[in-house]
């Protein structure tokens, strides 16, 4: 049987590289065309098949305030000041297996989904839940042909990777999906549990926060994937043994002949993590605001796809 499908909706980030909004303080709450950006994502995500939508938000945000009243929002509080993404991801985490109990959460999968793509659409989030049909895969990320990109984004720049069994450059895409078996409580310390999170042979995995936030703070450096792959998967494999399997890794990226199998089996030896690739056609979630000027492409998208920019 499938899993059903579960959203956290992050919206932590600061809006410190939007001048123009000097009154606010977080991204989610920046203004378009009369809403918030974040209420944009939030609407298509309860419109979805998604089953239910954990908002993850700062407790002075007071996003309940500023989104719709939808059946399927339930706010989660991150009270640590100024959370880096790792934060919140932890927050989250420990949030869902407070709502859900560690026997429940194991039977879901969990959608991360950034509040600021607010072109997006809720067919867009159902054509990535009818791929997720493999309960036994720990985590699913969302990759999209980089020709599409360039049709409707032409004037940013996206990293890419050629798989060659596939036939073409991909890019990857903010949505990611984990199998909710790799979260449990772990202890209690002075009334207080920790979080574990374990691989897909049930061992704990170890640092996850540095990974998680040195990749994000990289994400847009057109050498970020290849500093990732050479940096930290190569030598977790050759630490592991994986000689031969670092060297296909190594020799495929710069041959062009980089396949789906060899990347998942490299991510499984090093991270024992197994990995699926969701194949996305919505630029939409490519359209992330990160500074002013992105405001442009997100208003050019919905007019493209006839969304609408603005409703009561």
């Amino acid at each position: 049987m499938q899993k059903s499908v579960v959203s956290v909706l992050l919206t932590c980030g600061g809006a410190e590289r939007f001048p123009f909004a000097s009154d606010t303080k977080y991204k989610a709450l920046l203004p378009l065309n009369g809403r918030p950006v974040v209420d944009y994502v939030a609407e298509a995500l309860c419109n979805s098949k998604i089953e239910k939508v954990f908002v993850i938000q700062c407790r002075e945000a007071e996003l309940e305030k500023n989104l719709r009243n939808r059946n399927k929002i339930t706010y989660i509080f991150c009270d640590k000041g100024y959370p880096s993404l790792a934060d919140s991801l932890y927050c989250a985490i420990r949030g869902l297996l407070d709502y859900y109990g560690e026997d429940n959460l194991h039977s879901k999968y969990i959608m991360f989904v950034p509040c600021d793509i607010p072109a997006v659409n809720p067919k867009d989030f159902d054509a990535l839940i009818s791929q997720i049909t493999d309960n036994d895969t720990d985590f699913y990320t969302a990759f999209i042909e980089r020709k599409l990109l360039r049709v409707f984004l032409p004037k940013r720049r996206f990293r890419s990777m050629y798989f060659r069994d596939i036939g073409g450059h991909f890019s990857q895409q903010g949505i990611n999906v984990v199998n909710g078996r790799l979260f449990s409580f772990d202890g209690d310390k002075d009334g207080f549990k920790n979080i574990a999170v374990y691989g897909h042979d049930k061992q704990k995995l170890s640092g996850l926060s540095e990974i998680i936030n040195d990749f994000r703070n990289s994400r847009h450096t057109i050498f970020s994937l290849l500093v990732f792959i050479s940096g930290f998967l190569i030598k977790r494999l050759i630490r592991k043994g994986g000689i031969g399997l670092t060297l296909r890794l190594a020799c495929g990226w710069l041959s062009g002949k980089l396949t789906q199998p060899l990347m998942q089996q490299a991510l499984y030896r090093s991270l024992n993590i197994k990995v699926g690739l969701i194949k996305s056609r919505s630029v939409a979630f490519s359209a992330d605001i990160d500074k002013p000027a992105d405001f442009g492409d997100v208003e050019r998208l919905m007019q493209q796809f006839n969304l609408p920019a603005s409703s009561a």
